[in-house]
């Protein structure tokens, strides 16, 4: 038996490692997982500028930092306002 996975499933089944190219890794594969869509609004990249924003803290569970079930993609107002809010900087 073969099994085949989606584009987006392959993504998720790889495994990252701390590398110097690991973070460009995540940051591409991110937008392709969400077909350059912004999760909260609906938004394409060709609509506005988005940003990817981990779910849990990179400062705070670095681990987590590569995951990509730990990202997301929302576009840029909304992150900056999510992080006047918290208080956080971007990371």
């Amino acid at each position: 038996m073969i099994l085949s996975f989606s584009k987006k499933e392959q993504l998720l089944i790889k495994s990252y490692h701390f590398s110097p190219n690991s973070e460009r890794s995540w940051l591409r594969d991110i937008s392709s997982i969400y077909d350059n869509t912004c999760v909260l609004t609906g938004l394409t990249s060709n609509e506005t500028e988005l940003e990817r924003h981990p779910l849990f803290s990179k400062s705070l569970y670095p681990y987590l930092s590569l995951e990509l079930l730990n990202g997301v993609l929302i576009c840029k107002p909304l992150h900056r306002y999510y992080h006047k809010i918290y208080k956080r900087p971007a990371n």
